[in-house]
């Protein structure tokens, strides 16, 4: 199995509260897409972006989960 493939079944057994989901990968079309869990509140970037402009509240700070980003 190629180290790539290896890679993506590592990831699809991944599964921690901490860690976004990796679901699979997508081959239609030009590109190869990865798909990850949708995060309901965000990816951890647009929340420090956030927090650093004050615009988080702090009941926000307080329940913020790491996620990963999309790619």
């Amino acid at each position: 199995m190629p180290a790539d493939c290896d890679s993506c079944v590592k990831m699809l057994k991944m599964d921690h509260d901490n860690i976004n989901k990796f679901m699979g990968l997508s081959l239609d079309g030009p590109s190869i897409m990865k798909v990850w869990r949708f995060c309901e509140r965000g990816s951890l970037q647009v929340s420090v972006e956030l927090q650093a402009f004050g615009e988080r509240s702090w009941k926000g700070r307080l329940t913020l989960k790491p996620q990963s980003f999309v790619t």
